[in-house]
């Protein structure tokens, strides 16, 4: 599971050092209000799931050093 759990924590990272580039574009200003949010929501809950992720990662190497 760590493996997995690993995995998908770089996967958030690339993805949001990805959106921060996209909220740099000139481009994300011509875009309608709508499809601003939705992509901030997006961006937003997946920061969340990222951060959930490294401590889900924090709290399993805490119990494995525990036994």
């Amino acid at each position: 599971m760590a493996k997995l759990v690993y995995a998908a924590i770089t996967s958030l990272d690339g993805y949001i050092e990805a959106m921060l580039l996209v909220w740099k574009q000139p481009r994300t200003r011509d875009m309608p209000l709508d499809a601003v949010g939705r992509v901030f929501a997006l961006s937003f809950a997946l920061e969340q799931l990222r951060d959930n992720a490294r401590d889900l990662r924090d709290r399993a190497e805490e119990l494995t050093h525990v036994r």
